[in-house]
C-alpha cells in the first residue's frame, strides 16, 4: 500500500513539473512566433528560406497546442469542472481541517492553536482548492518545524479578502523562505527544499484561478514564516461576466476580425504600460511597441507596476496575471476601484486557456484578455480597438448632451459612480453661481488634475463646459416645461446676468431662450390639435 502511495506522489510530482515547464514554455513560445512571423509579412524572403520561416510559425503553433494540452489536461480537473463555491462558516470549517490533522500533529508533538476572528460567520469559496492550499502550507510549515513547536492559525477577514493565516515561529524554515517561494515559485533555489515546494505551485495556480492567492513573509529576525492564504469575501455562486463586457477570446474568427478592421487608428500619442515579471519578454514588447507608441513603460511585477500608474497615467496597461509581489488581477481590481484610475482599460494576459481565469479578469474588471503565445499583430488591433473605443465615447458626447447618451455608453462600474457622483453634486448645485472645477474638487476629494484627467479621459471635455452644458440642460427643462420667466430660469440655473444666460444657451442650442420657449409652446399646441 505505501509502494502504491510512493508511486501516485511521484507521479503527482511528474505531472506538476510537467505543468510548471509548460507555464515558462509561454513566453519563449511568445518571443518565437512574432519575430519569425515578422520576417514572413515583411515579403522579403521567399522560394526555401520562407518555407523554412513557414515550417518555424507551423511547429510553434504545434508547441502551443502541445502546452495547452498539459496545462488545460491535466490540472486535477480544474478546468473541466470549473469553480464550485459553496456558502461556507468559515471558522468551523478551518477547525475541522485542524482536527484532521490530529493525529499526524499528535504523533510529532505539534500543538496547533486556532484563533479565529469571531466577527467572520460565512464564507463564499470552493472548499476543494482553499483545503488543498491550507494542507500544503501546513504540511510545508510541519516538515520544516522542530518537534514540539506551536503552528498558530487564525482567520481574518480585511480589505475584501478573507484570510486563513498560518504561522511558526519556532521552526527551522529556511531563511529566504520568501525569495524561494514568491520570487521563483515554479523552480527550487536549493536542492533540499524541492520535495516540499513542488505542491506549493500548484496550489497556488488553483488559488488563482479563485481570486486568491498564497502569500509568505518570513518571522522577525528571519526565523519561521508566516503564511497567508487569500481569497475574496465576494465570490458569487456562479461566476459570470457582465453583459456589457464582450469577451476576447483569441480564436481564430477573432483574430480574424481584428487584422481586418482598418489601420487608420494612430498612437503615436497615446502611452502605454506593460507588466510582466519575464524580462525577456517584456523587453522584447517595449523595443517592438516604442515605434508605435509616445511613450512605452515597463514593469516587473504588480506593485511596480500601480506605482507607475499613479505617476505616469498611460492611456492602456497590459498586464501578466502571475506575477510576484501583486499579480495581475490585483492590479486590474486596484485601478479599477480607484476613481482616478478606473478609466484605464487593462488587457490581462496570461500563460492558462482555460475560461475561469477569463472569467474572473472580467469580473474584477478588465477589458480584454489575451492568452500566451499571442501574435504582437493582434495584440496592437486590441490596444488600437480598445483605444478607438474610449475615443468614440468622447466624439459621440462632443456633439450632444451627456444626459441623452448614458443609456448608450458602457462604462467600468467605478467610472459609472464617478459619472453619477459628479451629476449628482452639479445638479444639486446648479443655482449656485460658485458651482465651478474648484467647488467639484472639494466635493468629490479629488486633486485639480485628477478631476481634469478623469474628465478628459471619460468625456473629452473640459469641467466648465461640462457644467456649463448641465446648466443649459436644466435650463431647457425649466422653459419647456414651467412658466418662470427667463431671469428666474437663469438665476435657478446659476447665471447671476440674463443676458450672459441668453448668450451661452444660444451658443449652445443654436436659439436665444424667448426662442427656444417659443418654438416648443407652438409644438405642443400643434401635437394638442392632433391628439386632442
Amino acid at each position: 500500500m505505501k509502494k502504491t502511495d510512493d508511486n501516485n506522489n511521484e507521479n503527482e510530482s511528474e505531472t506538476e513539473i510537467m505543468r510548471c515547464l509548460a507555464l515558462e514554455l509561454k513566453n519563449p513560445l511568445t518571443m518565437i512566433y512574432n519575430p519569425v512571423k515578422k520576417l514572413i509579412d515583411s515579403k522579403e524572403f521567399e522560394g526555401e528560406m520562407l518555407n523554412t520561416l513557414n515550417g518555424v510559425v507551423k511547429q510553434a503553433e504545434r508547441m502551443t497546442q502541445m502546452v495547452n494540452v498539459v496545462l488545460d489536461g491535466k490540472n486535477n480537473g480544474i478546468t473541466a469542472k470549473g469553480i464550485n463555491p459553496e456558502r461556507i462558516c468559515l471558522n468551523e470549517w478551518v477547525e475541522n481541517l485542524i482536527n484532521n490533522y490530529k493525529i499526524r500533529t499528535d504523533s510529532r508533538r505539534f500543538r496547533l492553536m486556532f484563533q479565529p476572528d469571531r466577527a467572520i460567520e460565512f464564507a463564499f469559496f470552493d472548499k476543494e482548492i482553499v483545503s488543498e492550499a491550507f494542507y500544503s502550507v501546513i504540511d510545508y510549515v510541519m516538515d520544516y518545524s522542530r518537534s514540539g513547536s506551536t503552528i498558530r492559525v487564525s482567520t481574518s477577514n480585511k480589505k475584501g479578502y478573507f484570510e486563513i493565516i498560518v504561522e511558526c515561529r519556532d521552526n527551522i524554515l529556511p531563511a529566504d523562505t520568501d525569495k524561494i517561494f514568491l520570487e521563483n515559485p515554479y523552480k527550487s533555489i536549493k536542492k533540499e527544499y524541492e520535495e516540499n515546494l513542488i505542491n506549493l505551485p500548484s496550489a497556488r495556480v488553483k488559488m488563482n484561478l479563485m481570486g486568491g492567492d498564497i502569500y509568505v513573509k518570513n518571522g522577525p529576525d528571519k526565523t519561521g514564516a508566516v503564511f497567508r492564504i487569500k481569497f475574496p469575501d465576494s465570490m458569487e455562486s456562479e461566476i459570470t461576466i457582465q453583459e456589457s463586457v464582450r469577451p476576447y477570446n483569441h480564436e481564430k474568427e477573432e483574430a480574424e476580425r481584428l487584422l481586418g478592421e482598418p489601420d487608420d487608428f494612430d498612437t503615436k500619442n497615446a502611452t502605454v504600460l506593460i507588466a510582466d515579471d519575464h524580462r525577456e519578454l517584456l523587453d522584447y514588447l517595449k523595443n517592438e511597441f516604442r515605434p508605435y507608441f509616445k511613450n512605452v513603460y515597463t514593469a516587473i511585477d504588480g506593485k511596480e507596476a500601480l506605482e507607475s500608474v499613479n505617476v505616469k497615467m498611460p492611456n492602456i496597461i497590459i498586464s501578466d496575471i502571475m506575477m510576484p509581489r501583486m499579480n495581475g488581477f490585483d492590479l486590474c481590481r486596484k485601478i479599477k476601484e480607484n476613481p482616478e484610475l478606473s478609466h484605464i482599460p487593462i488587457i490581462l494576459l496570461t500563460s492558462r486557456t482555460d475560461p475561469i481565469n477569463q472569467k474572473l479578469g472580467y469580473k474584477i474588471g478588465a477589458d480584454a484578455y489575451m492568452a500566451k503565445p499571442f501574435d504582437l499583430r493582434i495584440m496592437y488591433k486590441l490596444i488600437c480597438s480598445q483605444l478607438k473605443n474610449r475615443q468614440e465615447i468622447k466624439k459621440l458626447y462632443a456633439g450632444s448632451f451627456f444626459t441623452s447618451l448614458t443609456e448608450n455608453i458602457n462604462y467600468t462600474p467605478a467610472d459609472e459612480q464617478f459619472i453619477i457622483k459628479l451629476n449628482n453634486i452639479i445638479k444639486e448645485n446648479l443655482d449656485n453661481s460658485d458651482l465651478d472645477a474648484q467647488f467639484l474638487v472639494d466635493k468629490l476629494c479629488i486633486s485639480r488634475t485628477s478631476l481634469f484627467n478623469k474628465m478628459n479621459s471619460l468625456l473629452g471635455v473640459p469641467v466648465a463646459k461640462y457644467i456649463r452644458r448641465m446648466r443649459i440642460e436644466a435650463a431647457k427643462n425649466l422653459l419647456v416645461n414651467t412658466d418662470k420667466q427667463i431671469n428666474n430660469v437663469a438665476l435657478c440655473t446659476g447665471f447671476a446676468e440674463s443676458q450672459y444666460f441668453s448668450t451661452v444657451f444660444k451658443q449652445e442650442t443654436g436659439m436665444t431662450p424667448t426662442q427656444y420657449k417659443q418654438e416648443h409652446a407652438k409644438k405642443r399646441r400643434i401635437e394638442n390639435k392632433v391628439n386632442p
